[in-house]
């Protein structure tokens, strides 16, 4: 009986990890803070900053976060957090409060210290082909696929989800590597069409079982980014249903695939940053 190849993330994110405390170490500087941005009372974001902190603390990055209310101060926050020489790196953790307009954050945060890759900035060097720092998960995404050495020049590849975060990045990063490109999105007229030409499949539309087995074939490759709740808080599931798993020729489980890997790439941003070599 054929078996699904699973790509789990542990064992590259454990790389990158080792490479980002590897750099922390051998600094001749104090490594700069990681200061994480937050909104006061989401319980997602205060469980991922704790988490992003301790993860820090393993590799030597120390970390501040400062939580926020409002538009106001979260500005407030990020101009101060800016002009701190002892602040290495800025990340500003969704979900971001009502009043604030992305279009605004995306012009504030610093390019040397927006290790999300977030600024206007930092991804119109992507979009140029000239890189600093990429949003993670798009790079956790790709780094996956070069770890298990995945032929991606001239390989079709459709990208589920147009987001800023994920899949227009991911677009430019696969383009670089030649890749053959589909996007597809909400106004996608027949999404089981595109999808079923790929050889490559990456997920990104936020939409828990989105993608179904019947969609994918053996052949396939499916790197899947979903990280989703539902209202009786199951979760997390992926962007494709869990059967999925059972049916392409190689799956990223979630949790447990794109995920760790995601916050090693952001710890090694960080590190980065901490260290001046961003």
């Amino acid at each position: 009986m054929r078996m699904t190849e699973l790509w789990k993330g542990k064992e590259l994110a454990g790389s990158i990890k080792a490479e980002a405390k590897k750099l922390l170490s051998t600094s001749n500087e104090p490594p700069k803070t990681l200061a994480i941005i937050l909104p006061r009372g989401d319980a997602s974001a205060a469980d991922y900053a704790s988490f992003i902190a301790k993860s820090g603390e393993k590799i030597g990055l120390p970390t501040q976060s400062i939580v926020v209310d409002d538009a106001k101060e979260l500005f407030s926050a990020l101009t101060q957090a800016s002009a701190d020489p002892q602040v290495g790196g800025i990340i500003v953790q969704r979900p971001y409060p009502q009043d604030v307009a992305e279009e605004d954050l995306q012009a504030k945060v610093p390019e040397e210290k927006d290790v999300d890759g977030i600024s206007f900035t930092n991804l119109g060097r992507l979009f140029a082909y000239h890189p600093r720092y990429v949003p993670a998960t798009a790079s956790a995404m790709l780094r996956l696929m070069k770890h298990h050495r995945l032929p991606l020049k001239g390989s079709r590849v459709v990208i589920v989800g147009r987001s800023l975060a994920v899949g227009r990045p991911l677009w430019a990063l696969l383009l670089r590597e030649h890749a053959t490109i589909t996007v597809c999105h909400t106004r996608t007229k027949d999404l089981r069409a595109e999808v079923s030409r790929a050889e490559v499949l990456c997920v990104a539309a936020g939409k828990a079982g989105l993608i179904t087995p019947d969609m994918v074939s053996s052949e396939m490759v499916v790197v899947d980014a979903g990280y989703n709740y539902l209202d009786d808080g199951s979760g997390p599931l992926g962007d494709c249903h869990p059967e999925v798993g059972e049916v392409a020729g190689a799956y990223t489980p979630v949790p447990g695939g794109v995920g760790p890997v995601t916050t090693a790439v952001l710890l090694l941003h960080a590190a980065r940053a901490a260290v001046g070599v961003g």
